[in-house]
């Protein structure tokens, strides 16, 4: 009896100590700062200008925000960390533009932009990167590989087998990888010796489709 009696008197005696701990409340505050959007490209030519439109808005209403409500600041920087650029975006009627003159981009590499934002109360920042090429465009070896590849091996196909129609085939195939040569380029670089790359690879092809139409119109007439 003294048991129970004693776990009742505990039991009772614990419970205003517990209902006197305070409640835990929980406050949303939301997505608050400066959200940043641009206009960054994922490639860009070497050695050429460039700009940039700059929009930044409010995360929590969504608002686009304007000069001088708002004011920013770009930072450029190669791949090994060196600063190239920094500067103050020119402000516009609903967004800021940052332009770059063609002698700060002069090497093959990637890029990163940095925009900074602030408003009296709240900031925010974003970072973008960007690779820059010859062409200012993507890396295209891979399509020229496959394209001469494909080539290559119709053309050995048609041999192996006396077929003129394989060679005729393969010959679209060298000539498309050497016009793809002459207008993107090799890997990335785009110049003259690219370019004679491509011219020989046309030629190539149209060595074979004559060749391949001569052998189909020989056997053709000797049928």
């Amino acid at each position: 009896m003294k048991a129970p009696l004693f776990l009742f008197l505990f039991l009772l005696f614990l419970f205003p100590l517990v209902s006197a701990v305070p409640p835990i409340t929980t406050e949303f505050v939301g997505d608050t700062g400066l959200a940043i959007e641009t206009s960054i490209m994922d490639y860009y030519k070497i050695n050429e200008g460039a700009c940039i439109q700059i929009f930044v808005f409010n995360r929590t209403n969504g608002e686009i925000l304007e000069y001088p409500a708002v004011s920013c600041e770009v930072f450029l920087s190669n791949r090994n960390g060196t600063e190239l650029l920094n500067g103050y975006p020119t402000a516009h009627l609903n967004h800021f533009e940052m332009c770059r003159t063609p002698d700060i981009v002069t090497e093959i590499g990637t890029y990163s932009v940095t925009m900074v934002c602030n408003s009296s109360t709240v900031g925010g920042f974003n970072t973008h990167y960007f690779e820059a090429t010859e062409t200012g465009k993507p890396k295209g070896i891979v399509i020229l590989i496959i394209l001469f590849g494909f080539g290559l091996t119709l053309l050995l196909l048609g041999i192996l087998l006396h077929n003129p129609w394989l060679g005729f085939v393969s010959s679209i195939m060298m000539l498309l990888s050497g016009m793809y040569a002459l207008i993107y380029g090799l890997n990335q670089v785009q110049n003259f010796y690219t370019q004679g790359v491509g011219i020989t690879l046309i030629g190539f092809a149209f060595v074979i489709m004559f060749s391949s139409a001569y052998e189909w119109w020989g056997s053709g007439g000797s049928d």
